[in-house]
């Protein structure tokens, strides 16, 4: 490893306020599949390390949401997690840490621009708490998610604000060719006391159920469905069937 390299991945482990006993898996966590291209020599990138991040990354969020906010229900902390771990937030920290610049990538995926950038930003910090985890445990990337995430609060309401899974399941049908008029939200059930009620709302898009929700309010409920639908839909071959 040159030292101009050492260098810059100290750089990155002093933003981070952790420093790695084994270092090849820092690398390996900033490498991206595009590099491997270009690379004969090498043989892994850092997809197997997103997958294991994502799961660390959700487990430290949900402990830390579960103690922050006693009081809210599962399908609120749900909410809130999946605001806290996927998307804006994720590139807000990135962006942060500067950790664009220290991913390994090929030459022909650089070119391409902005083009999967967000997405190459996301699955390398969560590679990167993975390698914390493999390389110090789970106190170690507690203790780096804790430091990275700051306030906790003020990143939920910045996830929150960005996080709108209704907008997003309407964009997503409408680029699909369906509109607004495919999507439709029902009341199930409320049930509870006054001061505790829980709403069910369940979804159907171009009438074909693909998600439910419950909380404590309507809207959150059907936020909930939106996002179980969106996943929903984009796992299937032909969405609006």
């Amino acid at each position: 490893m040159s030292e101009s390299i050492r260098e810059d991945l100290q750089e990155l482990e002093n933003r981070l306020s952790y420093s790695f006993k084994r270092r090849e898996l820092l690398v390996l966590s900033l490498t991206h599949p595009s590099y491997l291209q270009e690379n004969s020599n090498l043989n892994a990138s850092n997809q197997r390390m997103e997958f294991l991040g994502d799961s660390v990354l959700g487990f430290i969020v949900a402990d830390e949401l579960y103690q922050l906010y006693p009081e809210q229900s599962e399908g609120e902390l749900t909410q809130q997690r999946s605001a806290l771990v996927k998307g804006h937030v994720l590139r807000e920290i990135a962006e942060e840490l500067d950790l664009e610049s220290h991913i390994l990538i090929g030459k022909a995926e650089l070119n391409a621009g902005t083009r999967g950038r967000a997405s190459r930003m996301e699955d390398a910090l969560e590679a990167l708490i993975a390698a914390i985890y493999l390389d110090g445990g789970l106190k170690a990337a507690r203790e780096v998610v804790v430091h990275i995430f700051g306030d906790f609060r003020a990143r939920l309401a910045s996830g929150l604000t960005n996080h709108n899974a209704k907008g997003q399941l309407q964009e997503y049908v409408q680029r699909l060719g369906g509109t607004t008029a495919d999507i439709e939200y029902a009341l199930v059930q409320v049930s509870g006391p006054d001061h505790q009620k829980e709403f069910h709302i369940s979804l159907k898009v171009n009438g074909v159920p693909v998600g439910e929700g419950r909380a404590s309010s309507r809207k959150m409920a059907e936020s909930l469905a939106a996002q179980q639908g969106l996943e929903q839909l984009k796992d299937k071959a032909d969405p609006l069937s």
